[in-house]
């Protein structure tokens, strides 16, 4: 009997070409589904005026992204002594 395998095997580049491609068309395509790309499109209101300028609500959302990415560095920093 041969082995559940030996199809996989004897055409195993091509199927491996084809879930790559098949994975990088994925990640393109489909990588801002579940984003906030399509939640409210087009509105961006303005939540905050500086002496800058105006700082919008996505601005915002990911200045404290970046905060909090920062604290976790720092704080991964601090406890490795």
């Amino acid at each position: 009997m041969a082995s559940p395998f030996a199809i996989f095997r004897k055409h195993e580049r091509v199927l491996m070409a084809t879930v790559g491609l098949l994975a990088i068309l994925g990640f393109v395509f489909l990588g801002n589904i579940g984003s906030d790309s399509g939640q409210g499109r087009g509105t961006n209101p303005v939540v905050a005026t500086t002496k800058y300028g105006k700082i919008t609500d996505s601005e915002l959302r990911w200045m404290q992204q970046q905060k909090q990415l920062a604290n976790a560095l720092l704080q991964y920093a601090v406890f490795q002594r």
